[in-house]
C-alpha cells in the first residue's frame, strides 16, 4: 500500500511513441518499472511508485498524494515532444509546488523540467529528502555503485505488463532489464551485473509477485554467469531466457533447463557472419536462438541467412521501420514457420501465445501506409 504521504513520486508513463507505424496496436512490450521500485525502496514510507498513461484514470489515481515535493518521470518509450509538454503541464497544475525531473539518458526534452538526473538516482532521492530543493543538474557522484539499491519486500502489485508472445515462456513472464540501476534500467549505454546474491533477493521477490519466467535483456550478465544463475532459477522452478549483444565476447556452451531462449541483439551486415556463427552454438547448447532487430541496424543484404538461422525474432522500435521493411522481415521469416509453429503447439497456453503472435503479423501485413 503506498503512502498517500509521500514527499516523492516516481511516475513511469507507457508513451505513445511518433513515427511511421505508430498505429500498429501489437501485444507485448508493456515493461514493468523494476528500476524505480528499486529505487523507490530506499524510502518505501516516503516514496511512492505510480504507473500509467496520460489519461484521466491517470490523473484520479495521483489524486491521493497531497504532498509531493518532488516528482521523477520516466518514459518507457521515446515520447513525442507534444505529448511530454502536455504530461508536465498537467502534473504542474495538480502539484505546483513540486519540482519536476526526469532521468538524463531517457529523455531528450529537458527544457520541459526543473531538474535532470544521469544517474540511478538513489543519491537524489536521497538528497531530497534529506531536505534539498532538486534544480538543474541534480547528479550523484559518479563513483556510486551501481549495485547499492535496495529490493522491494511488498509484492509488486499485478498490473498489465506483458512481454512479446514470442518471448513468452511460462505463465507470467516478465522481462528484466537492470533494475539494480535504477533510473539507468533501460539505459542502452551503461550495464553492470550485482552479483548473485543481490540478483536472488531480487528472483525471489518477482516469484513471489507471481511472475512464473524471466527474460534477461542486456546488461552486465555474461555468458559465465549463465550457470550460477541456472542454479538459481532451477531453485525458483523459473524457466528463463537471456539476451545479449552481439558485440560482446560470447561463448555458449551448454548450460541446461530450465534456460530455454538465448537471444541476440543488434545484428547488422558487418557482423553477420560473427552472429551466425553464435547463432550456429546457441543451437548446439540445446537453446532456442532469437533475434532483436533494430532497424538502425538493419542490412537487407544480411537479413536473409540471419533469419533462416534462427527459431524466434522481434523487431523493436516499430515507430522507426519503414512499413516495407518490416512487412518484408516478417513476410521472409514466416512464410515457411507458421504452420510448422501451430501444428507443434503443446498446451492451451501456448496456443494463446501464438494466437497473439499471429494477431501481430497480420496487423503488419494488412497495414497500409495510408492514414498514416
Amino acid at each position: 500500500m503506498q503512502n498517500p504521504d509521500s514527499e516523492i513520486l516516481l511516475i513511469s508513463i507507457d508513451a505513445e511513441p511518433a513515427g511511421n507505424l505508430s498505429t500498429l496496436r501489437s501485444f507485448g512490450n508493456r515493461f514493468a518499472p523494476l528500476g524505480l521500485l528499486c529505487l523507490a525502496a530506499s524510502a518505501p514510507d516516503r516514496i511512492a511508485t505510480l504507473v500509467g498513461r496520460d489519461t484521466a484514470q491517470f490523473y484520479d489515481n495521483l489524486a491521493i498524494f497531497g504532498k509531493v515535493r518532488a516528482i521523477i518521470v520516466q518514459f518507457n518509450h521515446p515520447a513525442a515532444p507534444e505529448m511530454s509538454a502536455r504530461l508536465i503541464n498537467r502534473l504542474r497544475q495538480q502539484f505546483p509546488g513540486a519540482k519536476i525531473g526526469a532521468s538524463k539518458q531517457l529523455q531528450a526534452h529537458s527544457e520541459l523540467f526543473d531538474f535532470v538526473i544521469s544517474g540511478t538516482g538513489k543519491t537524489a532521492v536521497l538528497r531530497i529528502l534529506r531536505g534539498e530543493t532538486p534544480l538543474g543538474y541534480f547528479d550523484q557522484p559518479a563513483a556510486e555503485s551501481f549495485s547499492i539499491l535496495d529490493v522491494p519486500t511488498e509484492p509488486l502489485a499485478e498490473g498489465e505488463f506483458e512481454i512479446h508472445p514470442e518471448k513468452w515462456l511460462a505463465g507470467r513472464t516478465l522481462e528484466v532489464f537492470q533494475p539494480w540501476l535504477g533510473l539507468l534500467d533501460q539505459s542502452d549505454c551503461h550495464s553492470s551485473w550485482p552479483g548473485i546474491e543481490w540478483l536472488t533477493k531480487l528472483l525471489n521477490w518477482l516469484k513471489l509477485s507471481g511472475y512464473q519466467a524471466l527474460h534477461f535483456r542486456p546488461s552486465g550478465l555474461s555468458t559465465e554467469h549463465l550457470h550460477e544463475l541456472r542454479s538459481v532459477m532451477l531453485n525458483l522452478e523459473m524457466p528463463f531466457a537471456v539476451s545479449f549483444n552481439i558485440s560482446e565476447q560470447l561463448h555458449f556452451s551448454r548450460v541446461g533447463a530450465p534456460l530455454k531462449q538465448i537471444w541476440l541483439y543488434h545484428p547488422n551486415r558487418e557482423n553477420a557472419a560473427l552472429t551466425l556463427e553464435k547463432l550456429a552454438q546457441i543451437k548446439a547448447a540445446d537453446c532456442l536462438p532469437g533475434l532483436q532487430l533494430k532497424h538502425s541496424d538493419f542490412a537487407l543484404p544480411a537479413e536473409s541467412s540471419l533469419i533462416n538461422a534462427v527459431a524466434r525474432i522481434q523487431c523493436s522500435d516499430l515507430h522507426c521501420w519503414p512499413l516495407s521493411d518490416l512487412k518484408l522481415v516478417t513476410a521472409r521469416f514466416w512464410r515457411r514457420r507458421f504452420f510448422a509453429r501451430l501444428f507443434g503447439l503443446r498446451s492451451a497456453a501456448e496456443l494463446i501465445m501464438f494466437m497473439k503472435t499471429s494477431y501481430n503479423i497480420l496487423d503488419i501485413l494488412l497495414s497500409s501506409e495510408r492514414g498514416r
